[in-house]
Formats: C-alpha cells, structure tokens, sequence
C-alpha cells in the first residue's frame, strides 16, 4: 500500500435528531398509505432555497502508511450552504455538489504537491445549476468529462457534462416500482417548485458506476432499497430492500455490493444474489456513510457522535478514531466561531487513489 490516497469528509451544522433516526419513526412518516395521494400542485410548492437552512464543509486528508497508518489533516473548506459530497475528478480538479448546485474546484496544484488545502489553494472555474438538479446527495466521476448526480427531489440519477452543464443522461426511479407523484421532464424546475421529502418517491441518496461504467448502483432512504440501472439500456431493477433510511450504496474491489444501514448502524455487503454477504456493527444511531479504503478496511462516519472512524472489519479492530467538536448546549454559539468548528453532524466520504 503506498501512500497515494485523499480522503473527503463532508460536515454539516445540522445536529443528528436521534428521534427522527428510528426505523419506527422513518417508517411511520414515509410508509404509510396513501402518502403520495393528494398531492398539492406543483405550482404552489416552495422554492428549493426555502429548504436551504445549515451549512456546510469538507475536510481534506491524505492517507499516510508509513512509519504507521495514520490521517494527515490538509485543510477545511466551510461554506454558508450545505457541501453534501465532492470527489475528485483529477488530481487537481474536486466536483463539488451542494443541496442544489455542482461547483467544480481546481486547485492551485496537484493534490499529491498540496500540504495545506483553504480557499485560496483553489478557484471555482464551474457552477452548473438546473431545475432537476435539486436535493442533490452524491457526485462522482463518471469518465474525464462527466459526473454521475443522484438528486432526491427530482427522484433521479443525472450524467452531466461538467464542462457545459448539459445533461448527457437522466434516468428516473420508475414508477411503476415506487408509485408516482409530479410529471416531470427536463424543463422542469425543482428550484423553483421543490418536491420536499415527504412528497418525493424514494428519496435517492447515493449512485455509484461500476462495471465498467455500464451500470449504476444506487440506494433509497424511504424504501431501504438498493437498485441497478443500466445504461445501455435504461433498465432498472431492484435487488433489496426493507433498510429504510440506507445510504451509500457502492461497490467494493470484489464487485460485491455495500451500503449503510443507517438506523441500524450496519455495513452490509451483498453477494451477487442480494443475500447479505457480511454485515459490521457500529455503536450510533445513525451512520451515515461508509467506503473501502483496502481489503477489509472501511472509513465510517458515524453522525450522531460526529466521529470518522476506520475499520479492519474482518479483524474487528478500529485503526483509527477522529472525533469532531459539535457546538451543542449553552456553549453553542461561541464553538462555532473557533477555527477547528466545521460542523456538527460527519455526513459522506468520498476517496481519491493516484493510480
């Protein structure tokens, strides 16, 4: 293993709602009959920004082997507005995926020549916004030019361009599947009228290419469910479900499928059938994400705690722990004045490898 990896960790100053993270209370708000009839109007719905009340950042590290295994922080970037999740596209080149817009970030320099990473080690060169981009969660690389989006509010997954912002690919979760709620098409104007959770299908939260790019995993946070699109021919299936309020669904270097079950606090990872292969148990209430880092090594980010967390799942041993300082109580306020405040709640990772 050399040391050729960048880790990302997005923050937000929401505090985890311990009630709200209950499998009873998800189900209960989310699974009920009925719960997409009598919709109101399109037209009178809310505009996204209305939705927009926390902020934001990410931290930077790089992934150190040697003397020992160990985290070397290079930087933090806040922001007034929530960062959901951001990747790497090249060494110098971050996506960076706020609630409802794609920034795209270049660096100063390589990642691999950057020792301290703040605003003015980097220029915006990008911002795409478009009506079906809203409630955006995950953004990834898709090949040089295109990022994969999964976007909540219009229950969908977007292949974009990210040099002009056009959409290369849009693929919606069927209704069929998980019912229906608004027509929607690509004029359509989610910033405008957003669709808020309560009225979406599924709630998308996460979608990762693999198989050479010809397939897409995703996962649901109202259905617990975890799905394949394919590319080639825009299908869709489904493989399981019954994990309401799961997140992160990706593939591991086995080609195995992984996700958080978030109220559980659980990694599970499928075998090629949708049968749990392996399943590792956290102490939270709410883990919000997990990624491979090596052959049974995973980084967790356990949000109830605000604590990132590496695992040897095989072994059981925790390699590593990184508590973050959560501005609660009486103290509120004057915690997040302090410089090493960036937010309350860990939320997705994402990891980059020099190949």
């Amino acid at each position: 293993m050399a040391d050729n990896k960048v880790l990302i960790v997005s923050h937000s100053s929401r505090e985890t709602d311990l009630e709200y993270c209950s499998r009873e209370n998800l189900n209960k708000r989310y699974n009920r009959n009925g719960r997409l009839d009598s919709l109101p109007d399109f037209s009178t719905l809310r505009p996204a920004s209305y939705y927009e009340v926390y902020s934001g950042a990410l931290s930077f590290y790089k992934i150190l082997y040697q003397p020992e295994f160990n985290l070397k922080f290079i930087g933090s970037i806040k922001s007034r507005k929530i960062i959901q999740h951001a990747a790497f596209l090249k060494e110098d080149i971050i996506a960076v995926a706020y609630e409802n817009a794609v920034e795209i970030w270049k660096l100063n320099s390589s990642i691999y020549k950057c020792n301290k990473i703040n605003r003015n080690s980097l220029e915006t060169i990008r911002r795409h916004e478009s009506g079906l981009m809203a409630g955006i969660h995950s953004v990834c690389a898709f090949d040089d030019t295109k990022l994969i989006l999964s976007a909540s509010a219009s229950d969908s997954v977007i292949i974009l361009d990210y040099y002009s912002g056009k959409f290369i690919d849009y693929f919606r979760m069927p209704g069929s599947i998980y019912g229906n709620n608004y027509v929607l098409n690509q004029d359509s104007d989610l910033l405008k009228h957003y669709i808020p959770n309560d009225y979406q299908l599924t709630h998308i939260n996460s979608a990762y290419p693999f198989n050479n790019n010809s397939n897409i995993v995703i996962s649901t946070l109202i259905q617990g469910a975890i799905g394949i699109f394919d590319i080639t021919d825009s299908s869709y299936r489904e493989i399981t479900r019954g994990y309401t309020g799961c997140h992160g669904a990706r593939v591991n270097r086995n080609s195995d499928i992984y996700f958080v079950d978030s109220c559980a606090g659980e990694l599970i990872i499928l075998d090629n059938t949708g049968n749990i292969k392996s399943l590792f148990s956290l102490d939270t209430y709410w883990l919000h994400d997990a990624i491979e880092l090596d052959e049974d090594i995973y980084i967790f980010t356990l949000a109830d705690k605000n604590s990132l967390r590496i695992y040897n799942i095989k072994t059981r041993k925790m390699l590593m722990q990184k508590d973050f300082i959560s501005s609660t109580g009486y103290f509120s306020g004057i915690l997040e004045l302090l410089p090493s405040w960036i937010g309350n709640s860990v939320k997705f990772l994402s990891l980059y490898t020099l190949n």
